[in-house]
């Protein structure tokens, strides 16, 4: 299945390469040894794939016309140094509007609803459920969907609503995680 986006969506390695930029033996190489991979499943819906690949174009034409001086501030310079062939509104647009891999740590009941409906808001409903999602780990920088670059650090959210309060439970601790590897835009910090 092609997709007016580029994506060939037939090839599950192509398109998560695509999505992810880089391929899925790759980011699994670099999950710690304390974490065992038993099963890797690529979940991509078609809607949310084109959802995503639009929202990342949009990004990219904002950027285009966001002054240089504003896009250099967000873009350190060991990461496009000043004066190389990459610092222009051109390349700064590019880095900022480019996926990036992250880990989302979630107890194995929910995994299916994510897979079903995609990550919602808290407060905001379910799907076709009738049931608004709850707040589960808090909201220390606002209500949202929180993932980390580190799956050691997103492995410790896997069970968090039955953990004591105030603990955290280890990867060993828990049999079954579910860590699910996210493309995500991080766009401009104001």
């Amino acid at each position: 299945l092609d997709n007016p986006f580029g994506v060939n969506l037939s090839s599950i390695e192509d398109t998560a390469h695509h999505l992810l930029d880089k391929p899925i033996a790759e980011i699994c190489s670099q999950i710690s040894e304390d974490l065992r991979i038993l099963h890797v499943e690529p979940v991509f819906r078609n809607d949310l794939v084109a959802k995503f690949l639009k929202r990342q174009a949009s990004i990219r034409r904002h950027l285009l016309n966001t002054p240089y001086g504003a896009l250099r501030q967000s873009v350190s310079t060991a990461v496009i140094p000043r004066g190389s062939r990459e610092d222009s509104v051109e390349g700064l647009a590019d880095e900022l509007c480019r996926q990036r891999v992250t880990f989302h740590g979630a107890p194995h009941r929910v995994i299916q609803s994510i897979v079903r409906y995609g990550f919602i808001l808290p407060g905001k409903q379910i799907g076709d459920t009738g049931k608004a999602l709850a707040i589960r780990c808090g909201s220390t920088f606002g209500q949202g969907i929180y993932s980390s670059p580190d799956p050691m650090y997103a492995s410790m959210y896997l069970e968090y609503d039955s953990i004591e309060h105030g603990t955290v439970r280890q990867p060993a601790d828990v049999p079954g995680m579910r860590l699910l590897v996210c493309a995500v835009l991080m766009g401009r910090a104001m």
